[in-house]
């Protein structure tokens, strides 16, 4: 799941003249065999996640179908 978001310009505010940029990368949390990519709002499942996961918890997200083909490699 690699995007290039825009970047967000902020002029005014709680960010003066700052900058914010999504990240292109999942944040899922992984610990051990648990991979957490809740409330991430997520539209897709992340195809970067490791091999030896066990558990998957994505909930609260913007998922509205979870095709087969994105669990053959977990």
């Amino acid at each position: 799941m690699r995007q290039t978001l825009p970047c967000i310009y902020f002029w005014g505010g709680l960010l003066p003249f700052g900058m914010l940029c999504a990240s292109s990368t999942t944040k899922c949390t992984v610990s051990h065999e648990v991979a957490d990519c809740s409330h991430l709002k997520l539209t897709q499942v992340p195809d970067d996640l490791p091999t030896n996961i066990t558990v998957l918890n994505l909930t609260h997200n913007q998922l509205r179908r979870l095709p087969a083909a994105n669990f053959t490699r977990i």
